[in-house]
């Protein structure tokens, strides 16, 4: 009996055993069966939450289940479902999709629960104290039923498609498409969770394994990826594989005969070629900024002869990486497959300059030449090519690519293969430090379930915090660029960045220069700069080499899509024609950013969402291209924005330089333009509809009939009509229609490349964010374009339902390419572009996309800003890498200490003024404070701030009424408007608020086009940052070459709170941040004009008296602020004008009588004027007697230096420099030699510029600009002693220049160290222009 006792808990823990694994082996069977029948098994699972919402609304109506938990039901099916993506089964773990389906499966759970618990209670207690009226008792098996079915079900085939996810546990080789090179760890690739769970427990032979080719997704992931060599005519993938006619090559593609047949058919929603190469890569949220969408459709006209040549197949590039050490440097070295192609066995030698960390060596050296076997292989990746060279925290690292896919041939019919490539990985490899190397990547050996254990454990836990604190610090780079959504050209020989018609435009001997391109798309142009110096400064045959190698990779940010079908031949041709129908969309990156971080346009004419659009409709015969272009004005959105999004124009007049700036570069670049503008009637929309409808009335005076514009709003059609009805509106307008016709389509020889018929202009269609409404309109027009095409050529193709699916598919790609970029998410409206019709998916999906775009905008797009900022060079602090080279590296030195011979100082003034108005709305004239004193110059620049210009009610901390703000400014502009002595109009460069606070900046008009990079920023001080009761608010601006910031702050009140109001200035100083990194310090010149609230450290009667007495001595001693300067406790390095005026604070309202009240409060100089710039002149300080307040209004009046570059001397001199290096003889030193070339006495490119004072042509010699004849004469007559070095014969700087580079540096391996320049002894200024008779001197002291 004993032991049939202990063998029953044997007996027990074996079956429990044994259900247990039997469970887990079928839910492995099920994840199994999941991952290799993923496009089934997603049908069932889309299928099967509709069938679970059509059961929750029949259990509704049969059973009386309540409404709310039927509604809550359904919709956690609704976000169940949108896991369900074009992405399924690869799931990212931290999408907004899966995290809510989380969170909601607990929240059903637990609401069902507690449902049918207190359904039971109330029906035993109903037995119990047998009351009539009790509900029906469900049982166990119906409860039981319903969690399975309506609650358990979806959420569990969910987390059985977890097996295919990218994002499960590891336990293989890195993924090349998604391995980081920032973790210390090895990154492994993905496999199943149950796999894991039984890994140990299951006997490996037990395990089946599939084969590499059955599934949607690979059951393993190599560690690396070969790229799939294309058939350079066309891809099978889009005809029937089983035709016999049709003989399958080794490399995976088959060949065209001309007596293959094909089947033809309607292309499916998602074909798997798409899928393989544009979904298996995960990619991260991505950013498209607002403004530009250019669109093209090409078509090549060719007629090839049976024995015509087939284009060359691209021959993938692959490299290798190597360290080597003392000194430690990188080795990026061609391969013995590159070799065997005819590339030359170079490789790229990079290190640090040890005299100076923030410049690099690069070395370009035969293979030979390099030891091989003292370096070690720092990745096993193959290397696509170099990025670039990057300094991020006083490191300098090396940007390879490590993984990238073939995304098809965009000209299957030219000889050369026009192949795009994209970028799925991208690693950085520090040429200054070894704490960033992971040799983990070069390791080939697969690791042990051990090591597994090991590296879970490592990976999960905080037992380590060192591998916290060493992230690699090029991580958010690594983020942006391996998203999947940067492309490149494969061979070198052609440029993607660059439109099919500008590459056909150029002369044949530029064709396969990298240095020629579109620098409007390279991202990576920053970064690569000092490596195309680099091949510019090489000898043409080391030049020739280096291009062969294909070292560098010129990459854009965009979408590329390339399908290739076949379509309907003529009767006489029994073979279907081949075409290839590309997609190319270039995003601009020189005002890049994320949604709600950079919008609409910059002072140079660049919009923040600048894409061009290229369709490219290419056949055996002809081969035709359209472009379509987006909407420019100064406008941002601060603060967190949701669905009614808060619109702020920022420089309403401001905006016309810059809005004719952009219109004048497309039409220069596109010819003519003719803008679709989607926007709606929407408050805010309207605002910059009318804006922008303003602004082009005005640029059409200048710019002509170029340019045009239809209003189309776009969500109102939608209403009235449905998406089909705006297919059919957009072709009924007839503005549009006729300018598709006057444009028309470029058409060119697909053999001569001879342009045939060329495009005459292009489409710029915008709405708010430039993402779906517009990627919708221009797909309308760009199959408009190409039937009007097929009109004239293949008029039975206009039929075909496999052209219009795959133009369908690659808009609808476009769309969701670009819409991730900018805001994170896929496009709304693609389930229309994609599939023809509105469905409750569609609608869905969409709900879904803008809540996650709300999330993703609002708070993870910042940090994403700042990595786009540093990757385009765009930081304030941020320096590019320059690579050593002594000879231009001593001409830069003396360039930059011999500024004064290409720029010019204009004098300007400021005025800048402060003014507490406690609330209260203007109530008498503003021209005592504006304009306190006659004979004065008109100021150039008008600076005022204000405190308290709301009541600080709680209302208004919450949500500040802007409406007072405007007011005032409507006031003062009016001031400045109707003053009598007026020599100028003003108009508002930009106003900013923070509660109470406000900053507003007025200049004269004429002066608009000069003030450039004008920014607004706001922090807040009050409840340690909470709260925007105390704060401040800063515009920072470029007045020609020099910056100023000017900020206007109310700190913390109360006499005793010196503390508080130093620590406000802090947090002011150290948290207030412009756009790119840009901070107070980052300025030449910075003005506060604020109220301080320092106070006197006096008593009530002895500062009242001695302010009567104006005795103003004592009072300073006493006063807070200029103790906190002396003892650098705030505003240290700032100085102050005299204070020679009453204190300002506080006064009875409408009198000049201290404060009478019960509190008496001790006057102070609360509002103050500080600076700090060496260029500000302070000509007075003073205070108005307004009464309209209880403080008094402080002005101040500078006058500054502004530097003007002249960029033609600049060039000239910097010209001047290099040849006379080049020309540098033996034993010369080159410092002396620099310090004294001088640019010729007469070098002019203009005359200087005029003012009210003078003018360049009326002078003491010539009134009136009259020269007599015989002095032109002279003037025109060459003198006899020559002062230009370069006509001097015997001058250093004609002498010839060094054959070579190699002279060169012999020559500068002989110069003295260091290369100083000594400045030379500076010129006599010249006099002063003469004073006008009628008018002041504007630069007369006050």
């Amino acid at each position: 009996m004993v032991l049939l006792y202990y063998m029953s808990y044997v007996a027990f823990f074996s079956a429990f055993a044994f259900i247990t694994l039997s469970l887990a082996s079928g839910l492995l069977y099920l994840s199994e069966l999941i991952e290799e029948h993923s496009r089934i098994a997603k049908l069932v699972g889309e299928r099967g939450i509709y069938a679970i919402i059509g059961l929750h609304v029949l259990l509704y109506l049969a059973d009386s289940l309540p409404l709310t938990h039927v509604a809550f039901s359904v919709a956690c099916h609704v976000v169940y479902l949108q896991n369900f993506s074009s992405t399924w089964p690869l799931i990212s773990l931290t999408s907004i999709s899966f995290v809510s389906s989380c969170v909601l499966v607990i929240a059903d759970h637990f609401l069902w629960f507690f449902h049918f618990s207190r359904l039971a209670n109330y029906n035993k207690h109903a037995r119990t104290y047998r009351e009539t009226g009790g509900q029906y008792s469900y049982g166990f098996g119906e409860i039981a039923t319903f969690f399975a079915l309506c609650v358990w079900l979806a959420p569990l085939f969910l987390f059985l498609s977890l097996s295919a996810n990218d994002n499960a546990l590891p336990v293989s080789s890195p993924d090349p498409a998604t391995a980081s090179l920032s973790s210390q760890q090895p990154v492994p690739s993905r496999v199943s969770l149950f796999r894991s769970i039984v890994y140990d427990a299951i006997p490996h032979a037990l395990v089946k394994k599939r084969s590499k080719s059955e599934g949607l997704i690979a059951p393993h992931s190599p560690r690396a990826s070969p790229a799939i060599p294309s058939s350079p005519s066309f891809n099978t993938s889009r005809f029937n594989p089983s035709s016999p006619s049709i003989p399958a090559s080794t490399d995976g593609n088959a060949l065209l005969t001309p007596s293959s047949s094909f089947q033809l058919g309607t292309p499916p929603r998602r074909s798997p070629i798409m899928r393989k190469q544009m979904k298996t890569i995960t990619s991260l949220r991505r950013v498209q900024v607002w403004a530009f969408l250019h669109f093209t459709l090409y078509i090549q006209v060719q007629v090839r002869t049976p024995g015509g040549t087939a284009s060359t197949p691209a021959v993938e590039v692959k490299m290798y990486l190597y360290l080597g050490s003392n000194p430690r440097s990188l080795y990026l070295l061609t391969s013995p497959q590159d070799e065997k192609v005819g590339r030359p066995h170079r490789g790229l030698v990079f290190r640090c300059n040890e005299a100076n960390p923030t410049q690099a060596i690069v070395e370009f050296l035969p293979k030979r030449e390099i030891d091989i076997s003292s370096l070690v292989k720092l990745t096993n990746r193959v290397v696509k090519g170099c990025l670039g060279l990057i300094a991020i925290e006083n490191d300098i690292f090396l940007a390879v690519v490590t993984s990238a896919t073939e995304v098809g041939n965009a000209r299957p019919s030219k000889n050369n293969p026009e192949v795009v490539a994209r970028i799925h990985e991208v690693s950085f490899y520090s040429l200054t430090s070894p704490v960033w190397d992971d040799f983990t990547a070069a390791s080939d050996a697969l690791p042990t379930p051990d090591a597994i254990d090991a590296m879970m454990r490592d990976n999960y836990t905080q037992s380590n915090p060192q591998n916290q604190v060493l992230e690699h610090p090029c991580v958010p780079l690594t983020k942006i660029l391996s998203s999947g959504s940067f492309y490149y050209a494969v061979d070198s020989s052609w440029d993607l960045s660059s439109r099919l018609s500008r590459r056909l435009a150029r002369d044949p001997s530029m064709a396969g220069d990298i240095t020629v391109f579109d620098e409007r798309f390279v991202w990576n142009e920053y970064i690569v700069r000092s490596l195309l110096d680099f091949r510019e400064r090489m000898d043409p045959h080391d030049r020739e080499d280096f291009d062969r190698c294909q070292f560098i990779i010129l990459a854009i940010q965009g979408y590329a899509g390339i399908f290739t079908m076949a379509l309907p031949a003529p009767p006489t041709n029994r073979t279907p024609a081949i075409t290839t129908l590309s997609l190319i969309s270039r995003l601009g990156w020189k005002r890049a950013g994320t949604r709600f971080n950079t919008r609409g346009v910059d002072d140079d004419g660049n919009c923040a969402n600048f894409v061009e659009t290229e369709i490219i409709f290419s056949t055996d015969q002809h081969c035709t291209y359209m472009r379509y272009n987006t909407t420019i004005v100064f406008w941002e959105q601060q603060g967190f924005q949701t669905f009614g999004q808060r619109i702020q124009i920022t420089r309403p007049h401001g905006s016309q330089p810059a809005f004719e700036r952009h219109f004048m570069q497309l039409i220069e670049e596109y010819g003519a333009v003719h803008v679709i503008n989607l926007l709606g009637t929407k408050e805010n929309e309207v605002t910059l509809t009318t804006a922008y409808t303003r602004h082009l009335q005005v640029a059409r005076g200048s710019l002509g009939d170029d340019l045009d514009i239809t209003p189309f709003d776009f969500h109102n059609a939608v209403r009235l009509v449905g998406h089909d009805g705006v297919v059919r509106e957009i072709r009924r307008i007839e503005n549009v229609v006729d300018h598709i016709d006057r444009f028309g389509f470029t058409m060119c020889d697909a053999t001569s490349d001879d342009i045939i018929t060329d495009q005459k202009g292009v489409f710029r269609t915008n709405c708010l964010d430039c993402l779906d409404r517009t990627n919708f309109v221009q797909d309308i027009l760009s199959r408009t374009t190409i039937e009007q095409y097929l009109h004239l050529v293949r008029l039975e193709w206009i039929q075909s339902n496999t052209l219009w699916g795959y133009h369908r598919e690659l808009w609808a790609e476009n769309g969701d390419a670009l819409s991730k970029i900018y805001a994170g998410t896929g496009a709304l409206n693609t389930s229309f572009t994609r599939s023809g019709k509105r469905t409750l998916a569609g609608v869905l999906s969409d709900a879904t996309k803008s809540v996650s775009r709300a999330y993703i905008n609002n708070f993870q797009d910042k940090g994403k800003q700042v990595a786009i900022d540093m990757f385009l060079g765009n930081m304030s602090n941020q320096k590019p890498v320059i690579i050593f080279d002594p000879i231009h590296d001593s001409v830069r030195t003396a360039l930059e200490q011999r500024a004064y011979e290409y720029s010019t100082n204009k004098r300007c003034t400021i005025f800048v003024g402060t003014w507490n108005v406690n609330g209260r709305a203007p109530s008498e004239s503003l021209v005592p404070w504006l304009f306190p004193r006659d004979g004065l110059d008109d100021p150039d620049i008008f600076v005022l701030g204000f405190q308290e210009i709301v009541p600080l009610t709680a209302q208004q901390i919450v949500q500040a009424d802007p409406e007072k703000r405007r007011v005032w400014e409507t006031k003062i502009l009016e001031t400045l408007d109707q003053y009598p002595n007026k020599t100028s109009n003003y108009v508002l460069l930009r106003s900013e608020q923070l509660v109470g606070t406000a900053l507003l900046v007025l200049v004269k008009s004429e002066l608009t086009g000069v003030m450039r990079h004008v920014e607004a920023a706001t922090r807040k001080t009050g409840l340690r940052g909470m709260s925007g009761n105390k704060g401040a608010v800063g515009v920072r601006l470029e007045y020609h070459d020099t910056s100023f910031c000017f900020l206007t702050a109310h700190l913390a009140a109360g006499h005793p709170n010196v503390e508080e109001r130093n620590a406000d200035y802090r947090t002011i100083a150290n948290g207030l941040h412009f756009q790119k990194g840009k901070t107070i310090n980052s300025h030449d010149n910075v003005i506060w004009l604020a109220d301080t609230n320092y106070r006197i450290d006096l008593d009530n009667e002895v500062v009242r008296g001695l302010a009567q007495a104006e005795e103003f001595d004592a009072l300073v001693a006493a006063d807070q602020l200029r103790q906190a300067i002396d003892s650098k406790a705030a505003f240290a390095g700032y100085e102050e004008g005299p204070l020679l005026f009453r204190p300002t604070y506080r006064y009875d309202l409408g009198t000049s009588t201290y404060d009478t009240s019960e509190k008496a409060r001790i006057p102070a100089w609360t509002d103050r004027v500080l600076y700090r710039g060496k260029s500000l002149d302070l000509s007075v300080y003073s205070c108005s007697e307004l009464k309209g307040s209880d403080h008094k209004p402080v002005y101040a009046l500078f006058r500054a230096d502004v530097r003007v570059i002249d960029a033609y001397k600049k060039a000239a001199l910097s010209r001047l420099l290099l040849e006379s290096v080049s020309s540098t003889e033996p034993g010369e030193r080159l410092d002396e030699k620099l310090a004294k070339l001088s640019l010729p006495i007469n070098y002019s490119e203009l005359p200087p510029p005029s003012s009210d004072d003078s003018a360049w042509w009326d002078g003491p010699d010539h009134p009136n600009g009259v020269v007599p004849l015989a002095e032109i004469m002279k003037a025109h007559s060459r003198p006899q002693n020559l002062t230009d070095p370069f006509d001097v014969p015997d001058s250093p700087v004609s002498e010839s220049v060094s054959s070579s580079d190699e002279e060169l540096f012999e020559h500068a391996l002989n110069l003295q160290t260091p290369l100083a320049p000594t400045k030379p002894v500076p010129r006599k200024p010249p006099p002063p222009p003469p004073r006008s008779k009628n008018t002041t001197d504007s630069q007369t002291p006050s």
